[in-house]
């Protein structure tokens, strides 16, 4: 009889292996297929009429599969400017130059505080310190500011909750 996906994750489980892999390696292993992914995401979007003769997002997140336990990559375009937000990367679509542009990325909330926390350790690192950049732009504020200019939005566009 042939075991469920289930099983086989509880029969890991009691192994103690956990997940703990090299990030930086997955990543290396992973960077190509998922730039493929992008890239045609934004081909596909350029023929769509809700994208056409304009200039688009694309928006890639990270996620873990809650069954499987396995990451996943989700790769998808949008017309504004996302608000950023953990495990997510976005490039914008240039429509005059053809080009698709990396705007930032911004790890999981665990290395994202991290990050934070050792600042100068990370700023210093030739891998990782382009990522604390957007790190810190998004813990200050910067980030958020500048989506909004992109988006066209008020910089104070805030929805206030009064209480009764």
């Amino acid at each position: 009889m042939k075991e469920t996906a289930g099983k086989q994750i509880l029969d890991h489980d009691k192994l103690g292996l956990g997940l703990d892999d090299d990030i930086i390696e997955y990543r290396r292993s992973m960077e190509h297929e998922i730039m493929q992914m992008i890239v045609s995401t934004a081909k596909k979007a350029c023929g769509e009429d809700m994208y056409k003769n304009g200039d688009f997002y694309v928006v890639l997140l990270q996620t873990v599969d809650a069954v499987l336990r396995q990451p996943r990559n989700i790769v998808l375009a949008r017309r504004s400017c996302p608000t950023p937000v953990y495990k997510q990367s976005v490039w914008k679509y240039v429509y005059s130059k053809d080009k698709l542009e990396f705007l930032w990325s911004i790890p999981d909330a665990l290395l994202y505080y991290h990050i934070v926390r050792n600042a100068t350790k990370y700023l210093q690192d030739k891998e990782c310190g382009q990522l604390a950049q957007f790190v810190l732009l998004m813990e200050s504020g910067s980030m958020l500011e500048w989506v909004k200019k992109e988006n066209g939005e008020k910089i104070d566009a805030v929805i206030k909750i009064v209480a009764a």
